[in-house]
């Protein structure tokens, strides 16, 4: 199959539960996207990716050894094909984060980011792109044809504020919308039964607030809360669920968990995902 004209390969390292393959256009320009591996390290979080996408090989590995990493890229797509492979890698940002203080170390991150780097270099692929935090930006500024922070809701429908970098060995085209940024009314003022002529509030986990017909602030495992009438006001009814947070994020459909992931697992996860609609 991989030596089709029309099949182009996808290898994602550090595919959490599965956010870009959910979004991931699978047929374009008379190609088709065939996802041939998904890499994560911690096993309930490859059990969701596996619910969620039974049809995508997964396997449980840190990445931290580039003798390892190639021969797991050489068993799954054949070293020969790999020129014709989109390897994407969404590395962890937890040493980067600024929600991480106590154990941030934002050298090691850019050290780990760098390394992530060369080992998709060592494969030569067609294209390689990854994600993280806008921190790390300055350190990778003008280094490779893309490298970028976007804001994600001015390329795909997402009623969120949500800002990553993107690097990429290519240059990128990301058409922008013409219309404004969804807002927290219209993904959900409907099912809330919000009345239009009202003002409702949103607040997030650094106690800023705004009103519901803006974008809601980056998702996050964090309190995040919703519809309130009046700033002092918000409760535990009005933090957000998994659901919403997973809609919020462009998941048109819900993820399915493995039973012994808690309630708070679940948010973090739905948090670190790359927006499906941004990955289309």
């Amino acid at each position: 199959m991989f030596a089709r004209d029309d099949v182009m390969i996808n290898i994602v390292i550090g595919a959490g539960i599965g956010g870009l393959s959910t979004g991931s256009i699978t047929r374009k320009d008379g190609k088709y996207l065939v996802t041939a591996l998904a890499v994560e390290a911690e096993p309930a979080i490859a059990q969701a990716h596996r619910l969620n996408h039974p049809h995508i090989p997964i396997v449980e590995m840190r990445i931290q050894n580039t003798k390892q990493t190639l021969e797991l890229m050489d068993r799954y797509v054949p070293k020969r094909f790999w020129k014709k492979a989109w390897v994407h890698a969404s590395n962890s940002c937890k040493q980067a984060s600024t929600a991480n203080l106590a154990l941030r170390n934002l050298q090691k991150a850019v050290e780990d980011t760098a390394w992530m780097i060369k080992v998709m270099e060592r494969m030569k692929p067609a294209l390689w792109t990854l994600e993280n935090v806008p921190v790390l930006f300055p350190y990778f500024e003008r280094k490779y044809p893309t490298a970028r922070v976007f804001e994600m809701n001015r390329h795909c429908e997402l009623a969120q504020s949500r800002r990553r970098m993107i690097l990429s060995s290519h240059r990128l085209h990301m058409p922008e919308r013409t219309e404004p940024p969804m807002t927290v009314r219209a993904l959900f003022g409907k099912a809330k039964g919000w009345l239009p002529s009202k003002k409702y509030y949103t607040r997030n986990s650094f106690y800023s607030v705004r009103d519901v017909d803006h974008p809601m602030y980056c998702v996050t495992g964090g309190n995040m809360y919703m519809g309130t009438e009046r700033v002092g006001d918000f409760g535990k009814q009005h933090n957000l669920t998994v659901g919403e947070r997973a809609q919020l994020q462009g998941f048109g459909k819900m993820p399915v968990w493995p039973a012994q992931l808690s309630d708070s697992t679940r948010k973090d996860l739905v948090a670190q995902c790359i927006p499906p609609p941004f990955a289309a």
